[in-house]
């Protein structure tokens, strides 16, 4: 029987008691492909990180988070080099990569409940909650230095999935908007999503090389939406009932996404 903080889910001992096997997660709110080992690592609602290979084998219990990273829904994970970051409320939680050993929390000062966190090519940290974006210098702690406050706007529309790169974060919001914000600041919007309610974002390469942005949407029962450089958005083929925050399987070309009701990750090629 799986236990958080003290207490049991119940539909899980439920389970148990009938004889029932367990579900492979539980609500995964998010995933980071981790390139070198080549795994998909799942944050779950229970308050566990899982890695699961590509022929579909997995370490459900990989690590047993503490009480401090272990709120459920509120979770964002990040690649970064021999680290692995995890937000949580209002903190990051660092990991070895290779291991899951803790490496340091990282309080972000005035964050309320962190939604996101990315990682450039150079180590750089990006957080963000509702109304604030941050960035953190690349370091080789511990100790890390603190994320400081890049944009401060309550029109972000609520942050909730970045990407890094170089010197700016993509953002994808709450309010169906995508945009990128620069280490100054700027803000400069891209694509609008009418009617769309964003739960991740993924970079991915279009066949002729171009980056591609992949944005999950729980609207209108789930669906991936396709963003061209250019400007122009279209519809990935096929549902994603309440889809989490995603990633890019860069070596497969297939974008790897958490079903939180369905407790799976689902394989979509673009």
């Amino acid at each position: 029987m799986v236990t958080r903080t003290g207490r049991c889910w119940p539909w899980l001992a439920v389970l148990a008691a009938c004889g029932g096997a367990a579900p492979d997660y539980v609500a995964p709110a998010a995933v980071a492909w981790d390139p070198i080992d080549d795994v998909c690592i799942v944050a779950n609602q229970d308050g566990s990180l899982a890695r699961e290979r590509p022929d579909g084998s997995r370490e459900r219990f990989w690590i047993r988070l503490g009480p401090r990273a272990a709120a459920p829904g509120a979770a964002a994970l990040a690649v970064a080099g021999d680290r692995l970051w995890l937000a949580c409320g209002a903190a990051l939680h660092g990991f070895a990569r290779a291991t899951g050993a803790p490496i340091g929390v990282v309080d972000v000062p005035g964050a309320t409940a962190l939604t996101a966190v990315a990682a450039d090519e150079d180590g750089v940290l990006w957080c963000a909650d509702a109304a604030t974006i941050w960035r953190a210098p690349a370091a080789a702690g511990p100790p890390f230095a603190a994320p400081v406050p890049v944009l401060q706007d309550q029109d972000l529309g609520g942050p909730v999935a970045l990407v890094a790169r170089r010197a700016s974060v993509y953002v994808v919001a709450r309010d169906g908007r995508f945009y990128s914000v620069d280490a100054q600041g700027r803000r400069t919007d891209l694509v609008t999503l009418p009617d769309a309610r964003p739960t991740g974002l993924a970079r991915g390469v279009a066949e002729d090389g171009r980056a591609v942005w992949f944005v999950a949407d729980e609207a209108g029962g789930g669906r991936l939406h396709r963003l061209d450089s250019g400007g122009g958005s279209q519809l990935v083929p096929g549902a994603v009932p309440a889809p989490g925050e995603l990633d890019f399987d860069a070596r497969r070309g297939v974008l790897l996404v958490p079903l939180r009701s369905a407790n799976r990750i689902e394989r979509v090629r673009p």
